[in-house]
């Protein structure tokens, strides 16, 4: 008995022995029987996964990195950025800029001093 098993692109062609044949095999077609010979010929497919498909999803944007850098009593040197921010939820004072992104920085070198302010909301 003897095997004999070929690769292509889309099946394995196995010819073997009529005795040697596994159970998950099964005949392309019934032109052969037992009784006419030895050799066989049988097709068995690759296992294939098929491609799932596209999608709109997987990106995401890296975070902002906004918030308060300095607090309360905090020492900062010149230039230091005291608050990152969209919007003027906190204000410059005094000795601090605001630049065109809505950032904190202080002028001059010193200590943070942050108060709350009455504002047309909260009265």
């Amino acid at each position: 008995s003897f095997i004999h098993i070929s690769l292509f692109a889309t099946s394995i062609i196995i010819i073997m022995s009529f005795s040697l044949l596994s159970r998950r095999i099964v005949p392309t077609s019934s032109l052969s029987s037992p009784s006419s010979g030895f050799i066989t010929t049988f097709t068995r497919t690759m296992a294939t996964k098929k491609q799932g498909g596209s999608t709109n999803n997987g990106r995401d944007s890296i975070g902002r990195r906004l918030g308060v850098k300095a607090t309360h009593g905090q020492k900062v040197t010149a230039g230091s950025i005291i608050v990152r921010q969209r919007g003027q939820k906190y204000r410059a004072g005094e000795n601090a800029g605001m630049g065109k992104d809505h950032t904190v920085f202080a002028k001059y070198d010193g200590i943070v001093h942050m108060t709350r302010t009455e504002t047309r909301k909260n009265r």
